[in-house]
């Protein structure tokens, strides 16, 4: 399946797989390689080999005829891949032994994810989705995860900038009065996810703001602020790992509306 990487990615950390297998596989534990590719083949295909990692599952759990059940597996990488240049690669799994397959996503909610298929070694390849026909459970994703390494940036804490989820978020804010008084948001951090902003006096707060880990639901970070101001206010949170960035901006004369983006900015 194809995976974009940040630009700061360093390498990958491990890969994470769902697995299932028929009650009549001759064992419960399935070796396999991890492996990489490129996307410089013809049309984005998967092309260069970039490595195999091998592991083994143990334990995998059986899928009957009502009920799908499937396991993650965490691979170890590390120094065994070596980045491209391009940060798109393929990432996925390699074996040979019958009654074995790799989970899928179906829901709906769930964006189609280019992958494909390749039963002679990668020498050609199918896209999955002309692959898995099932009308009950159509393909959107495959269960594989990429935890990528990444440089780390971490935020500094200083009068306008609260440093928040570990240090990983930044978090700023201007503001503009009517009569055009204007300025930086001055920060004062609550806890290690939230803190305050105030503009005019440190006794006056007028916003809130806290980030969230949800990763586990949803795979985002989430970002939750609630303000006592109608003055023109713009919040900026900056993810310093990955350099992605959201804004929330309240405009002028306008009672400030609670922020609840629970997919402000993707993990991990």
């Amino acid at each position: 399946m194809s995976f974009d990487l940040p630009s700061n990615a360093a390498g990958v950390q491990q890969v994470c797989v769902a697995l299932t297998r028929l009650s009549n596989s001759a064992s419960p534990d399935l070796a396999f390689n991890v492996v990489f590719y490129t996307a410089d083949g013809p049309s984005g295909l998967p092309g260069t080999r970039l490595a195999s990692v091998p592991a083994t599952a143990t334990a995998v759990p059986v899928t009957n005829t009502t009920t799908v059940n499937t396991q993650f597996y965490a691979v170890s990488i590390g120094s065994a891949l070596t980045l491209p240049a391009a940060r798109t690669i393929y990432a996925g799994l390699e074996f040979g032994t019958l009654g074995f397959f790799v989970g899928i996503d179906a829901s709906p909610a769930t964006p189609v994810r280019p992958a494909y298929v390749s039963t002679d070694g990668g020498l050609t390849w199918r896209a999955e989705s002309s692959v898995d026909t099932n009308p009950m459970n159509p393909y959107h994703a495959f269960g594989i995860r990429v935890d990528p390494l990444l440089a780390q940036t971490n935020c500094v804490p200083t009068t306008t900038a609260l440093c928040l989820q570990g240090s990983r978020f930044k978090v700023e804010a201007t503001f503009q009065a009517p009569d055009s008084t204007a300025g930086s948001a001055q920060t004062v951090q609550l806890t290690s996810d939230s803190g305050y902003l105030w503009f005019f006096a440190a006794s006056n707060v007028e916003a809130i703001v806290k980030v969230l880990a949800g990763c586990a639901l949803n795979q985002h970070f989430w970002v939750f602020a609630g303000g006592l101001t109608n003055v023109k206010t713009v919040i900026k949170v900056t993810d310093t790992q990955t350099g992605g960035v959201k804004t929330y901006t309240n405009p002028q004369k306008t009672p400030f509306q609670p922020i609840q983006d629970t997919s402000a900015l993707p993990c991990p």
